[in-house]
């Protein structure tokens, strides 16, 4: 009976993992079951006796290192009056080792990026309607606006890897076009921040593919200049350049409640943090209360 359960809870993993990874850009209450369930599985068969499938491999050791440090930082909490935030945390530092030992291999990996795409895809679709049609400044009523942006980079980059990874035109080609709308709508969602990664991302790629000519390579950074020069010449991205000055203008001025202004804040708060602590950091659920007495003083 107990091999029986182990045996359906290993068919039980892809199925939790496509759904998590399908809904995790745009369902959070789809993602937020699978999670649990994926997570609870995973224990299950734990206490039911079976070993972690590649428990020797380098991918464990780092992930069990992974989850040390973050026992450390816990031991350093002082303050936990926000909720079980620490078991939270565990939880997310669990689902890595979840993914690290219960991939069958590369078949599975690649259904699991595609299955994100998807999610992100959807998402992409819901921000081009809501930029286009409904003229939205800041598409993403499912989301923040900011976190909406970050996972459409975060989706952009799977889709990359995907072209990259493509055996044939055709899929490379289709992978393209869907990149092309996921660019397109984080554009129009005007994440400052994703769209600054974002460009380093698109100029960092070709120095990664070692087998490109240099020709090549110069090349392609004269055409994301070219494309660059009419990016910046757009309405949208003008409207949040000088948004930006404006922030910074008023930051300079002391008035910190803008959208840069409320990040300078929290950098220089975080940059004293660390120059106290050093080495574990003020521990993992303390920022706040340590960002709300920088503050005060």
């Amino acid at each position: 009976m107990r091999s029986k359960l182990i045996g359906l809870i290993d068919h039980v993993y892809p199925v939790l993992f496509l759904t998590l990874c399908f809904s995790v850009t745009w369902l959070k209450p789809l993602a937020v079951f699978s999670y649990r369930f994926l997570l609870a599985a995973f224990i299950l068969q734990l206490l039911l006796g079976a070993g972690l499938q590649r428990i020797k491999s380098w991918q464990s050791l780092y992930v069990w290192l992974y989850l040390l440090i973050i026992a450390l930082s816990l031991t350093y909490t002082q303050n936990m009056h926000f909720g079980a935030r620490w078991l939270r945390v565990a939880c997310i530092a669990l689902i890595i080792l979840v993914f690290v030992e219960k991939l069958s291999g590369k078949a599975l990996a690649q259904r699991i990026l595609q299955a994100f795409i998807a999610g992100g895809t959807i998402l992409s679709l819901i921000l081009l309607y809501q930029g286009l049609i409904e003229h939205n400044v800041r598409p993403a009523y499912i989301f923040h606006p900011v976190h909406a942006g970050n996972l459409l980079l975060f989706t952009m980059v799977a889709t990359g890897s995907l072209i990259l990874a493509a055996q044939s035109l055709m899929s490379r080609v289709f992978y393209a076009s869907i990149l092309t709308m996921q660019f397109y709508a984080l554009y129009l969602n005007g994440t400052r921040g994703a769209w600054i990664a974002c460009a380093i991302i698109i100029v960092c790629i070709p120095f990664f593919l070692l087998k490109v000519p240099p020709v090549w390579k110069a090349g392609y950074i004269i055409a994301l200049l070219l494309a660059g020069t009419l990016v910046v010449q757009g309405a949208h991205f003008q409207f949040k350049l000088n948004e930006a000055f404006s922030d910074i203008k008023q930051y300079q001025e002391g008035i910190a409640s803008t959208s840069l202004g409320g990040r300078f804040e929290m950098w220089k708060a975080s940059r004293k943090m660390f120059v106290e602590h050093p080495i574990l950091g003020v521990g993992m659920g303390d920022w706040v209360d340590e960002y709300q007495k920088e503050i005060r003083g």
